[in-house]
């Protein structure tokens, strides 16, 4: 086969090919399908594998359907032409061959019946078999004149004597009757048979693009069809257009079709993806009659196929190409006969805004209203698209002033919670030139600040924000609370404490507690207290906070679902996960539901540390992949890096140490990038950690205060962790004292702070500490403290580490029996958990000690996250992709990515296996 590769998913049509070949008996082989479908490429596989057989190959065109036994000129007369004279006349009579091969010369006289030639035909292939086998291979026949359709199929009922196999390739819905009939009547006791090309599965259409994502290769088999051909267009295309190769490809279908059928594709095209015949006839502007009579001919050319009481294009893409096949001017106008059809008919303003987009002109306010109106009831991503609509049909100028000002002001909300952040901006900036110092300018500058700092634009909201609050008047006190709410989360993101507790407080001070702006106030607050160590003062602001979020309902927290994040983050780390994860949780849920695209991976990610912080390392990587495939899909760097801070400390416990590597560098590139000093020590403590596991003991000092500042842009209640880094990478370079030196800082670094898993933290550096010195009762002492510690606020993966060093320190002070319990007790924990490097840690420990561990039982789903097994049942239940997004209230294309993962874990090829292998 040389460096030839295959046509991808076409495993049982090659076996067909093989056995032909294989045969050396007289047969005829035909291969149909759609146009793209493969059938030439399958063709070219056959010559191919063909071996020393003589392959003689030719193809029909449109163009010569009045050139008699055209094909079969193209495939043979080339060979006959370069034999000589004797060899040519020794395969037949040029009296009789003549008609068909102009290599026999001119015409010596009177042409020969029909019959004869055929037989003629028939004898010279046979003949041409006699020195070696011969493969005849008679391309795109649908297009044949009549006499080479004749010709073919009477060597199809009467196959040439010899090794001869007769293989031809068409697509049925434009083959002539005759072909079609001819065919049909040769399948009786002959060698002949049909081998029809189905559209590729998602697994073949991967084999395409190797190096490309899941979710990519789902959404272009989605829009292909299957069609390898068009699946490769798109695939080489950009943007939304239909690539140039397919549009001139269907455009070559419509010129073969009459004028009102190809008017009537045109106007299908501006019906819809499943248009109602009815509508596209108005459209068209076609008496009934006539439209229909026009759509048989479209499903006979196969462009179209009914759908139930409608009718649908063969493929989305077909649909796309045939509309931009039609002229800009001719679709203005149909999309106008459109929207005034279905207001006749009484259609919902979603159905009539499609076509009113594309037809209304500037001034038409009635089409400004509609527009309006419908991105009103929208989620926000759609929503974008109709104010945007709407805003151009409004001319520029005073008179029209106030009209632009309500549509930037939606656009601007709308685009920013879509994640689309430049049109978010530039609506806003629009817009702030015009409004003056109002609620209303304030609400939209508070809305570009918040935007802007979830999107890593921190600086920029801190100068607006700032210029804002300057120009305010003082008795404007609302307002400025408002503002001071943004100032203080810039305030957060900079690791600036005291600036973030000044306008937290101002805030809070001059806000209701029934303000929604108050219970923001007092979450930041909370932040501010907690990072500076004043836990008490912290706990009561947040019960305040925690108490105006919950006194909210659904609508007005959908408003100001920023407001969960510093809560979930702070009720996190003052270990109340659950509280955290409860908060971000009904968040999430609120922005999936509203399409608030820009907060929900930020929820995610305040959900995924919860999780992490509870010791739930399989719920943590759920939550962050997803809040970190969100981000990429979005462009939004700062909310992938916290996600891929969570990750990478997840990664770690799982003994991914080469993914949590990568993870916590990613990480730390992008905040080096967005200046975030919160992000950026994030990020390091991630990497600090990460280089340890990875045995880069010495380099995990330099990392950890060159991205804390020396702890100062850590919250000072984190220090214990970043201690806890420090002193087992002196311990792993065998630098006892420089650990017994920073295990002091530590004691110090948790004093006042009456917080269990830090104070656990500290307890546990003690213990490798004190098992490092051979102290192993003192070890065991201050391990299990850790271990109660950890266990008083579920700190399940913590807990695990403090067993493991109990266990350690027991089993090497003479007490195996114990040790080992806590050891074997670990193990149990760890595996359950997914934990799997700290259960290594564990084994290792239980066989140094002589007690032998077997290796756990890994089921097919052991590996799936809860999200993936929530997901694969229902795949296993037979839902769509679009199903399973709808019922789970996720993105279709985060539903594809969790189905790949899904097939990828569980080793199973398809779908229908997911089922079996749970």
């Amino acid at each position: 086969m040389g460096d030839r590769t295959p046509p991808a998913g076409r495993a049982a049509e090659l076996a067909v090919l093989d056995r032909v070949l294989a045969s050396r008996r007289p047969a005829a082989l035909v291969v149909t399908g759609e146009p793209g479908i493969g059938k030439s490429g399958l063709l070219a596989e056959l010559a191919g594998r063909a071996g020393p057989a003589l392959v003689l190959r030719g193809a029909a065109t449109e163009f010569e359907k009045r050139e008699p036994f055209a094909v079969f000129v193209h495939a043979v007369d080339p060979f006959l032409r370069s034999l000589g004279d004797a060899e040519r006349s020794a395969l037949g009579s040029a009296a009789e061959l003549w008609p068909v091969f102009p290599a026999f010369g001119p015409p010596p006289g009177r042409a020969p019946g029909r019959a004869r030639t055929h037989r003629a035909v028939s004898a010279l292939l046979s003949r041409l078999a006699g020195q070696r086998p011969l493969v005849l291979v008679l391309d795109d026949l649908q297009w044949a004149d009549s006499a080479s359709i004749d010709l073919f199929g009477h060597l199809v009922r009467q196959l040439p004597d010899g090794p001869v196999l007769l293989a031809g390739a068409m697509h049925p819905a434009r083959s002539p009757e005759r072909l079609r009939l001819l065919l049909d009547l040769a399948r009786p006791d002959s060698a002949f048979e049909e081998l029809p090309l189905a559209p590729l599965s998602v697994e073949a259409a991967a084999e395409l693009l190797p190096d490309a994502e899941p979710a990519t290769v789902a959404a272009l088999h989605r829009e292909a069809g299957g069609n390898p051909f068009y699946f490769r267009a798109l695939a080489e295309g950009s943007g939304t257009d239909v690539p140039p190769v397919v549009r001139t490809a269907v455009a070559a279908e419509l010129r073969s079709l009459p004028q009102r059928a190809r008017l009537a594709a045109w106007a299908a095209s501006v019906a819809g993806e499943a248009f109602e015949p009815g509508l596209a006839g108005e459209i068209a502007e076609l008496p009934s009659g006539e439209f229909l009579a026009a759509l048989d001919e479209l499903a006979a050319a196969d462009l179209v196929r009914p759908a139930g009481t409608r009718f649908c294009f063969r493929h989305p893409i077909v649909r796309r190409a045939v509309y931009q096949v039609a002229g800009p001017g001719w679709r203005r106008a149909a999309h106008g006969r459109a929207a005034e059809v279905l207001a006749a008919r009484g259609a919902g303003l979603p159905a009539r805004a499609e076509h009113v987009e594309r037809s209304a002109v500037a001034g038409d306010f009635a089409a400004v209203d509609l527009l309006a109106e419908v991105g009103d009831a929208a989620s926000p991503a759609e929503a974008v698209r109709w104010f945007g609509a709407a805003l151009e049909l409004v001319p520029t100028g005073d008179a029209h002033r106030q009209r632009r000002q309500e549509l930037l002001s939606r656009l601007t909300v709308c685009a920013g919670m879509a994640g689309r952040l430049d049109e978010s901006r530039r609506a806003a900036d629009e817009l702030l030139t015009s409004v003056p110092h109002s609620p209303a300018r304030t609400q939209l500058v508070a809305f570009r600040s918040f935007v802007e700092c979830a999107s890593g634009g921190h600086e920029r909201a801190r100068v607006l924000v700032d210029r804002e609050l300057r120009a305010l008047p003082r008795e404007s006190s609302a307002c400025r609370a408002a503002l001071r709410v943004e100032l203080a989360a810039t305030a957060f993101i900079r690791a600036d404490h005291a600036e973030l507790e000044r306008h937290a407080g101002a805030a809070l001070a001059t806000t209701a507690v029934t303000d929604p702006v108050h219970a923001s106030a007092a979450a930041l607050l909370a932040r501010g207290q907690y990072a500076q160590g004043r836990i008490a003062e912290a706990a009561a602001m947040l019960d305040r906070a925690a108490a105006a979020v919950d006194g909210m309902t659904d609508e007005v927290l959908s408003s100001r679902l920023g407001v969960c994040l510093p809560l979930a983050l702070t009720e996190g780390e003052l270990d109340r996960p659950e509280n955290a994860i409860r908060h971000a949780g009904r968040g999430l849920e609120l922005a999936r539901a509203s399409g608030q695209v820009l907060v929900t991976p930020l929820l995610s990610t305040m959900r995924a540390a919860a999780h992490a912080l509870h010791g739930r390392p399989v719920e943590a990587l759920d939550d962050a992949t997803e809040a970190y495939e969100l981000c990429r899909a979005d462009g939004s760097r700062y909310g992938a890096a916290l996600a891929l801070c969570v990750s990478g400390q997840v990664q770690i416990w799982r003994g991914q140490v080469s993914t949590a590597v990568a993870f916590a560098e990613e990480a730390l590139a992008m905040g080096r990038e967005s200046g975030a000093a919160v992000l950026l020590a994030s990020a390091g403590v991630c990497y600090a950690e990460a280089l340890h596991a990875a045995g880069r003991f010495a380099d995990v000092e330099p990392v950890l205060l060159e991205t804390t500042g020396n702890f100062e842009l850590v919250d000072r209640p984190w220090w214990s962790r970043l201690y806890l880094v420090l002193i087992r990478a002196a311990l792993s370079l065998g630098d006892r004292g420089r650990a017994e030196d920073l295990l002091g800082r530590a004691r110090e670094a948790v004093d006042g702070i009456p917080l269990a898993s830090r104070q656990a933290t500290v307890r546990y550096a003690e213990a490798l500490v004190l098992l490092d010195s051979g102290k192993f009762p003192a070890a065991a002492e201050a391990a299990f403290e850790a271990l109660d510690l950890a266990e008083k606020v579920d700190s399940q993966v913590q807990a695990g580490q403090a067993r493991i060093a109990a266990g350690r320190a027991l089993a090497a002070n003479g007490d195996r029996d114990r040790g080992l319990a806590e050891l074997l007790r670990a193990e149990g924990d760890m595996a359950a958990l997914g934990a799997q490097r700290l259960r290594d840690h564990a084994v290792r420990e239980l066989r140094r000690f002589g007690r032998r561990v077997p290796r756990p039982a890994h089921g097919s789903g052991a590996t799936l996250s809860h999200r993936e097994h929530e997901i694969a049942h229902l795949v296993a239940a037979g839902r769509t992709n679009r199903e399973i997004a709808a019922q789970l209230v996720i993105s279709e294309k985060t539903v594809e990515t969790h189905v790949s993962r899904i097939l990828r874990k569980l080793r199973v090829p398809s779908r229908a296996a997911v089922g079996r292998a749970l």
